[in-house]
């Protein structure tokens, strides 16, 4: 995939609704989000062919576009996903030329039509099971699987949008990005993996059946209740369906990742070639939410040692004394846990209690230096600023400018804005 270099003649993207660009012709601006704008254009000279041209809003941040320039490489070559044409660079700014996909996501399919019958169901899972299939044996992670990143594309549903996408069979959750309503309870743990990917998938063919996200969760519900529901409660199977179809269901989102269904056995069971066994029960009974976010967090922290977030989140409400009674010392506690255990937020959390002196801890840009190194390891951006600032200044390592360089790099590639800054300063220095 070639890379032009534009003259720096061509019109800024912003002033696209106004003037031609650079063998394109503007139509009109699809959407705009927090990472980037998609823009309607029509390729000059190329029988008017309507093509999605993609601005990224934040250039500097390329690993991001690095990231999802390499998975839309990839998905190119499957039949029935989106193609990406070209990557346009125009001095700091990135575009990608993509096919124009003009139908429907799922969410506005089920608003304006209804839920999916059964036929409608098992055709959309085989489609898109031969996408993430595909995906996964290129050892691609979706990550962001949700209702509006699936969309129909000349006759079929294929996945959009690979900004949070991960290279490798599975990888460690550093922040809960992504749409925690489909995120499986591992994703709380501290990994996401391949398995995590069809629990996405599984949450989006409920909302296809039933118009309603599992568990009956809405956006606006806390990430705590999100949380409990995940690890804890139970999909609720009385919908009118098949035995067939609500056995996949329950496959596809089974609680364990390790006894999760693989694609292959979820083509199996649309083929009829396995037996479908015992079928879900109802509506099992749930574990009660707690009545407070502490409790909630704690109930979780405590039951499973592995739910490295929540044990994250407790520390921090001791932290603060938030529905909870302050307890520093248990605070610290709570955060050894999660961070020893491997979470980057966690190991953050404790350098800059250190880098600050709070919580109790004494300043000690030593202890600082070790947890922002941990959590800098795992791309953590925030930390990773930290580490140029500690380089910078000479605290708790060797005054070192071109390690501070280095980190603050690092951070800003990775979408962290408090590094620009100190970058451009030193840079200029």
């Amino acid at each position: 995939m070639r890379t032009r270099q534009f003259q720096p003649t061509v019109v800024p993207a912003k002033a696209m609704s106004r003037k031609r660009i650079a063998g394109f012709e503007h139509i009109e601006q699809l959407g705009k989000g927090s990472y980037s704008e998609v823009h309607l254009v029509y390729r000059n000279g190329a029988g008017s062919e309507k093509l999605a041209l993609k601005r990224f809003l934040e250039p500097e941040n390329t690993i991001a576009i690095e990231r999802e320039i390499a998975a839309l490489k990839v998905m190119s070559d499957h039949p029935d996903a989106p193609k990406l044409h070209d990557v346009i660079s125009l001095g700091k700014e990135v575009f990608l030329l993509m096919d124009h996909i003009e139908g429907d996501n799922i969410y506005q399919t089920v608003k304006k039509s209804g839920t999916f019958s059964e036929s409608q169901a098992r055709r959309f899972l085989k489609e898109t099971l031969s996408q993430l299939g595909f995906m996964h044996a290129q050892g691609l992670l979706h990550t962001d699987i949700k209702i509006t990143n699936l969309m129909k594309h000349k006759g079929k549903y294929c996945f959009i949008d690979y900004g949070l996408s991960q290279a490798g069979p599975a990888t460690r959750t550093l922040t809960l990005t992504g749409g925690e309503r489909y995120m499986g309870p591992e994703v709380f743990q501290g990994q996401r993996n391949q398995a995590s990917d069809v629990y996405g998938l599984g949450c989006v063919l409920h909302y296809c059946l039933t118009g309603k996200y599992p568990f009956g969760l809405v956006k606006k519900d806390p990430m705590e209740k999100k949380i409990f529901a995940s690890m804890h409660w139970n999909v609720d199977f009385r919908f009118d369906a098949s035995p067939e179809i609500k056995h996949i269901l329950s496959r596809m989102m089974e609680k364990d990742h390790m006894q999760r269904a693989t694609i292959e056995e979820i083509e199996c069971l649309l083929n009829g070639d396995l037996d479908i066994g015992t079928p879900p029960s109802l509506a099992a009974p749930d574990i009660p939410l707690p009545e407070d976010m502490a409790s909630i967090y704690r109930t979780m922290a405590q039951e499973n040692r592995k739910n490295l977030y929540a044990q994250y989140r407790y520390g921090l409400l001791l932290e603060k004394g938030e529905t909870v009674t302050q307890d520093e010392r248990q605070a610290i506690e709570w955060h050894l846990r999660a961070a020893t255990g491997g979470l980057a937020l966690a190991q953050n959390r404790l350098g800059f209690l250190y880098y600050n002196g709070r919580c109790g801890l004494p300043k000690d840009y030593d202890r600082a230096h070790y947890w922002f190194s941990k959590a800098s390891d795992q791309k953590y951006p925030l930390s990773q600023y930290y580490m140029g600032r500690l380089h910078e200044l000479g605290w708790g390592v060797r005054k070192d400018n071109a390690e501070a360089i280095r980190y603050y790099t690092l951070a800003v590639r990775n979408g962290e804005t408090n590094a620009k800054e100190r970058l451009q300063a030193l840079l200029n220095s």
